[in-house]
């Protein structure tokens, strides 16, 4: 009771300082009253797919992950009693961990507080692809086994299979170029090939604002959505590009007609062909925030897109970790203030077939390796589910970590409330909420949120990195939490602790990372002996931008970075001589 008042007297006091708008806009709503709601209304629901090998986890395009990625009706396929498995450790175990968790962004726009969540449990679905965008929503994922596509083949047909042929495969040439893995699922064209003649503009496979027809209209999502004429459509004819004078092919080659083509890529023949995977599954989503939620009046979206990159590996010494990339885009046309970035993690631990399982967990912080976890005190055989802080876009001793409970059951729920438990106003003084007795289980949820990431700009792109781990107890947890974060600070490249690498065999010139970026991004590169090194920067015109180094450098690996601060968005080439060795690379800057 007290801990109601308390609540309650802090909310009544932070409502009184935000704008009427903002107040008791929605509040919690229970999973049959939003079944009722999804069905009346006609919601499409998004596309989920799992993730990872031991630890296996449900992803879906509205960004919420666990059961929360599945609709009311649907049942995830597994061998575990009703209704399924969010979240699994060890797979086949049929141990539960998550009943849901998503991104959440919070800022200020025009002295207005907004808060987006990829979640339903607050009944926002706000990134729950349903307008025009849809298109854009999508889910993209390394190549294996008997559902591979191959370009020579008819879609799906089974060429593919038949022929033996892996494409988006880890550490293969697939375009058989003589280079391997050079182009990453990003939407960009890093190994150069993007051809103008058909190939959207900008290389990323979507249509955009940036595409004008050949009469001169611009891109609209409605009535001009292929100004192009590069989409595929078997029956309209490409009046843009005649073969020769007045003579002019159908839409109908999936080589040359791009969009909606049904190709497990962003959809360009010539981008993302040789897909250098980060790890043996790399699943990426990409999701905007246009859902006006019908059950929050007046809800206005942000205007953030969200790409999502997730990592799973076989190697046993890692399997029970799968890390997270978050890159929120400002697609709208305002600036947004004081960000703040987070997760909220609704985590049920507990055997399935033990009648209320969840009301048996507690919830506790490990400092040492920032990751909030939740484990089962009462059933055996459960084993514990974290969230781990892997970093962002700013230094780790620059932000703040908050780690909160979830609300009392009943009170108002509105933007301002999540932002201010984001920014950790919700708790003074005491932004890490105490752990949770195990002797005293609940059902036990929580908020991790970090900031503040100051100003977003339309077209600027801030980042966060997470990892959801497991292990067979709390200790065992906390081991695969740190090597999360190594995994974080090696690139997600295995590796041995504690030994040096062996010195390169070769000269070498890495894709920078992160690309595109803003404003900062690093380039590594490898010297097979000691060499004179001249690392410059360029524009499209040839014109040098920066020297990033010039001078002598060991043998072994070397890495330096780039900020972009005062040089505007564009594409930019960056050039690596050492000894004879000369090579090229394409970086983009995203203001």
């Amino acid at each position: 009771m007290k801990k109601f008042m308390v609540w309650g007297c802090l909310i009544l006091a932070l409502l009184s300082t935000v704008d009427g708008a903002d107040k008791n806009k929605f509040s919690f709503t229970s999973d049959g009253a939003r079944a009722q709601m999804n069905t009346t209304f006609g919601v499409t629901w998004a596309k989920r797919i799992q993730q990872g090998f031991n630890l296996k986890l449900w992803l879906s395009s509205q960004m919420a992950m666990g059961i929360e990625a599945w609709d009311p009706f649907a049942v995830p396929p597994n061998t575990c009693a009703t209704p399924g498995i969010g979240m699994e450790y060890p797979a086949g175990s049929c141990i539960e961990h998550l009943f849901g968790a998503a991104p959440v962004i919070g800022g200020i726009i025009n002295g207005r507080v907004y808060v987006d969540v990829g979640y339903n449990d607050d009944a926002r679905m706000v990134f729950l692809p349903e307008k025009q965008d849809t298109t854009r929503d999508k889910i993209w994922r390394t190549q294996t086994g008997p559902e591979e596509y191959h370009p020579n083949g008819d879609g799906y047909s089974g060429y593919y299979y038949i022929h033996g042929i892996r494409v988006n495969r880890r550490g293969v040439d697939d375009d058989g170029d003589g280079r391997i893995d050079e182009d990453e699922l990003d939407g960009q064209d890093n190994d150069g090939d993007w051809n103008p003649l058909i190939d959207d503009i900008g290389a990323d496979g979507l249509p955009d604002s940036l595409e004008v027809s050949c009469d001169g209209k611009p891109y609209d999502a409605v009535t001009n959505p292929d100004p192009a004429y590069d989409d595929y459509d078997p029956a309209r004819y490409d009046s843009c590009h005649p073969v020769s004078p007045g003579i002019y092919r159908l839409k109908n080659d999936k080589n040359l007609y791009t969009e909606r083509n049904g190709m497990p890529d962003h959809g360009e023949p010539h981008v993302d062909e040789d897909y250098g995977a980060q790890s043996d599954q790399d699943i990426y989503i990409g999701v905007t925030d246009t859902f006006t939620s019908y059950f929050v009046p007046g809800h206005i979206p942000m205007g953030i897109k969200i790409f999502q990159k997730t990592y799973a590996w076989r190697d046993p010494s890692v399997n029970a970790i799968i890390p997270m990339d978050y890159l929120f885009t400002n697609v709208g046309r305002d600036t947004i203030e004081k960000i703040y970035l987070g997760m909220f993690a609704d985590f049920d631990v507990g055997p399935v077939s033990v009648p209320g399982y969840p009301a048996h967990n507690y919830k506790c912080y490990m400092p040492d390796v920032r990751c909030g976890y939740i484990n089962n005190s009462v059933d055996s055989g459960s084993t514990p589910a974290g969230l781990v802080f892997l970093g962002g876009s700013k230094p780790l001793d620059s932000l703040q970590i908050v780690w909160q409970g979830d609300f009392v059951s009943g009170l108002p729920v509105n933007d301002s409330i999540l932002y201010f438990l984001l920014n950790g106003i919700a708790e003074p003084g005491n932004l890490i909420a105490p752990c949770q007795s195990p002797s005293s289980p609940a059902d036990a949820r929580f908020w991790f949120a970090f900031g503040p990431f100051g100003t977003l700009k339309p077209g600027d792109t801030v980042r966060m990195s997470v990892a959801f781990v497991s292990g067979m107890s709390v200790a065992d947890m906390a081991n695969n939490a740190q090597r999360a974060i190594d995994l974080y600070n090696n690139h997600y490249v295995l590796s041995v602790r504690n030994e040096p690498p062996p010195l390169p065999t070769e000269y070498r010139l890495d894709q920078n990372h992160p690309n595109p970026f803003n404003p900062s991004t690093e380039v590594t590169y490898s010297l097979e002996k000691a060499s004179n090194v001249i690392l410059k920067v360029y524009d499209l015109l040839g014109r040098e931008v920066a020297t990033l180094v010039n001078g002598g450098n060991q043998p072994g690996e070397h890495s330096v970075t780039w900020n972009a601060q005062n040089v505007p968005s564009g594409v930019y080439f960056y050039r690596l001589s050492a000894g004879t060795f000369v090579e090229t690379k394409k970086m983009v800057v995203m203001k």
